[in-house]
């Protein structure tokens, strides 16, 4: 989870993570292989660190006629 001071922590418990959400604490979560878009290309997330993400680049998907 983002803990908003530029660190990345572990979220504990699922009623943790919760709270913290609703006092603001996390701003956001990620989780090892979850699909991100950013700019117009897509991720998977490799490994999570205190201070780092590592992403892979996947396809661009192709679009069904």
């Amino acid at each position: 989870m983002d803990d908003g001071t530029g660190r990345l922590v572990p979220m504990g418990s699922l009623e943790q993570c919760e709270q913290a959400i609703r006092e603001g604490k996390g701003v956001s979560h990620f989780h090892i292989g979850e699909i991100l878009e950013i700019k117009n290309s897509r991720f998977r997330v490799k490994k999570l660190g205190n201070k780092f993400m590592t992403l892979r680049v996947l396809p661009k998907k192709q679009e069904a006629d």
